[in-house]
C-alpha cells in the first residue's frame, strides 16, 4: 500500500460516501442530503482532499460504485470518477455494491448474505453471497425472495440480510423464517475505506467503471413502448 493513494465514492443511494487515502492519511465521511450528489459530489472531494493537508495530485487510483441502486446516481458518480481520471492521469475502477458485502462478511463461513436494495415497484435488486461463488444479481419480487430462501432450508446455513432497504420487508421474512442475522443497515463510508484498501492491496483485476442496470430505467422503457407505438 505504500505507492497506492486512493479516492473511491458510491452515489449509487441517497447517502454519498467518499472515502481517501493519501500518504497512509485515511479520510472517510458520509453526506445524507437526498439525491444531491451532482451539487455536492465534487466540493465534498475538495473539502475531503483539504482535511487531511494534501493533494489530489498525489491520488493515483479512483474508484467509483457502479450499482446497482439509482440510475441516475450510478451516472453521475462514473461520469465524475472519469472526468477525474482523465484530468489526473489515473486509473479509474468500477466495483459494485455487492462486493463489498462480500468482502465485509468474508469470515462468515457457510453463510448467504443478502443485500437487498430497493427497486421500486415491489421488487428489490438483491444477491445471494456466498464466500466460494460467483456474485449474482437479482431484480426479485419478495416472494421471488422467500423462494429463494427455502430453496436453501435443507443446508443448514446461516441467512444474513444486510441494507437499509430490508426494512420494507423485515417484517414479512422474519415472520416466516427464523433467519440467523438481519442487520438493517447499508455499508458504511468507513466500509468502503476498508474494502478499496483491500481490493487495491489484494492485486485483483480492476473493473471499468461501467453502471449496473439489472433493469431498463424509466426513461428506457418509455423510449422503447413509443417505438412500438
Amino acid at each position: 500500500m505504500d505507492n497506492v493513494n486512493f479516492l473511491t465514492f458510491d452515489t449509487s443511494t441517497n447517502v454519498l460516501k467518499i472515502a481517501l487515502f493519501i500518504n497512509k492519511k485515511e479520510y472517510s465521511k458520509e453526506i445524507k442530503k437526498g439525491f444531491n450528489h451532482i451539487e455536492t459530489l465534487i466540493p465534498t472531494i475538495q473539502n475531503c482532499i483539504k482535511e487531511i493537508n494534501e493533494k489530489k495530485t498525489k491520488i493515483n487510483f479512483i474508484g467509483v460504485c457502479t450499482g446497482p441502486g439509482s440510475f441516475t446516481g450510478i451516472r453521475i458518480g462514473i461520469a465524475a470518477a472519469l472526468g477525474i481520471s482523465y484530468a489526473l492521469n489515473i486509473k479509474c475502477f468500477g466495483f459494485n455494491v455487492f462486493e463489498v458485502y462480500k468482502f465485509l462478511f468474508r469470515e462468515e463461513k457457510n453463510s448467504i448474505v443478502i443485500p437487498v436494495v430497493d427497486a421500486k415497484k415491489n421488487k428489490f435488486f438483491c444477491s445471494f453471497i456466498e464466500s466460494n461463488n460467483i456474485i449474482k444479481m437479482f431484480d426479485y419480487t419478495l416472494e421471488d425472495i422467500k423462494n429463494k430462501i427455502r430453496s436453501y432450508e435443507n443446508e443448514s446455513k446461516k441467512i444474513i440480510f444486510v441494507g437499509d432497504d430490508f426494512d420494507l420487508i423485515k417484517n414479512s421474512i422474519l415472520k416466516e423464517f427464523q433467519i440467523f442475522k438481519s442487520i438493517s443497515e447499508d455499508y458504511k463510508s468507513k466500509d468502503l475505506l476498508n474494502f478499496s484498501k483491500w481490493i487495491l492491496k489484494s492485486n485483483k483485476n480492476l473493473n471499468e467503471p461501467k453502471p449496473i442496470y439489472i433493469r431498463k430505467s424509466e426513461a428506457e422503457l418509455s423510449l422503447l413502448k413509443g417505438k412500438k407505438s
